[in-house]
């Protein structure tokens, strides 16, 4: 992440809750009967059967993890440390100083209580940032944050990416403290050979344990 997110501070505090449930529909097919009760050519007797998948159950009570130390995507082959940041000097999101870190808004909420924990990482063109391949997650891939008491796990819902300049638009959903217990991971996109130009964000609901 090249720049930081200038955040409003009254973001921080107002929020709405997000919340997205996913159901698939899988079809299956019988086979057919053996030679020994053949039913007629015409008969229609094989019928598709719809099977419904279960989406898993998303928590709505929050849990105490204490403060997050460790980040685990395995989709995106991530095992990082979580280090608790705030402002910068300049009154901006402090950014991980290391490529390889993950940085937690500790202003905000804690990951596994009410409203979004908010971990940001660097993404860099040459591809050895931590968060490099953000954008290629899917719904329904999971994260665990491990904290000094605890874990949690969380399932995608949803990933975007936004100009830096439409930030404004957003900020107060990534930044609520309030509602079901959620979390964004956020890094920076859209490299025009000089700086990144745009914002990309995972959304995801924690799941009941």
């Amino acid at each position: 992440m090249n720049k930081r997110f200038t955040l409003k501070r009254r973001s921080v505090f107002i929020g709405l809750a997000l919340l997205v449930a996913l159901a698939v529909l899988a079809v299956f097919f019988w086979p057919g009967p053996d030679s020994s009760n053949k039913a007629p050519a015409d008969s229609g007797w094989a019928k598709a059967i719809p099977t419904i998948s279960v989406p898993p159950a998303v928590a709505d009570k929050p849990v105490d993890i204490g403060i997050p130390t460790k980040l685990i995507v395995d989709k995106m082959e991530v095992s990082a440390p979580v280090i608790p940041l705030g402002f910068a000097d300049d009154g901006s999101q402090a950014v991980p100083k290391s490529l390889s870190e993950t940085g937690w808004w500790e202003l905000g909420s804690r990951p596994g209580q009410a409203g979004n924990g908010v971990i940001v990482g660097h993404a860099t063109s040459r591809g050895k940032g931590v968060f490099n391949g953000l954008d290629e997650l899917a719904v329904g891939d999971e994260i665990v944050v491990e904290g000094k008491t605890g874990k949690a796990t969380f399932s995608v819902t949803k990933v975007e990416k936004k100009p830096k300049v439409d930030f404004a638009e957003v900020a107060d959903d990534v930044y609520r403290t309030t509602g079901a217990p959620g979390l964004v991971l956020m890094t920076c996109g859209g490299w025009n050979g000089e700086v990144h130009e745009d914002i990309i964000f995972a959304y995801a609901d924690m799941l009941a344990s």
